[in-house]
């Protein structure tokens, strides 16, 4: 499994790669976690270090179907970058951008464009990593497709 994932390790910079094949190195919370301060306690708290919304989920799946699982992920926000909640409204349960809730966000404040120019700059750099990440891998375990 591939994705994004955001920092809880403050050593961790946007387009560092974690990879959790059942260490626990990546936390799935229910939620997001935008805040720094909600990174760090569970930080402290689990010693993960990055955080997602989906890896423990396919990973039970694929222990009850027999099948290994491997989660990489790439860092798109680091543990000291919070997320402001305006922007959370305009992204939909699977992650697409919800236009009209953009449109009026962006009417209603517009302050947040440098908020999510730096949201965007983050997922160009964290796509980029994780493309030479699964490139890398695919081509180290050929084996496993073939």
């Amino acid at each position: 499994m591939a994705g994004f994932a955001g920092a809880l390790d403050p050593a961790l910079r946007v387009g560092d790669i974690v990879k959790d094949d059942s260490s626990g190195s990546i936390y799935t919370s229910k939620d997001i976690v935008a805040t720094a301060a909600g990174k760090a306690e569970l930080f402290r708290r689990t010693g993960a270090k990055a955080v997602d919304m989906e890896n423990a989920i396919v990973r039970q799946f694929a222990d009850r179907l027999g099948i290994r699982f491997i989660g990489i992920r790439a860092i798109s926000d680091a543990a000291d970058e919070a997320i402001d909640p305006a922007i959370l409204q305009f992204i939909d349960e699977t992650g697409r951008i919800r236009p009209a809730a953009l449109a009026k966000g962006l009417i209603q404040k517009p302050a947040i464009v440098p908020e999510l120019n730096r949201l965007r700059r983050n997922s160009a750099i964290a796509a980029r990593a994780l493309a030479v990440a699964l490139r890398t891998f695919l081509d180290e375990n050929k084996e496993l497709f073939t």
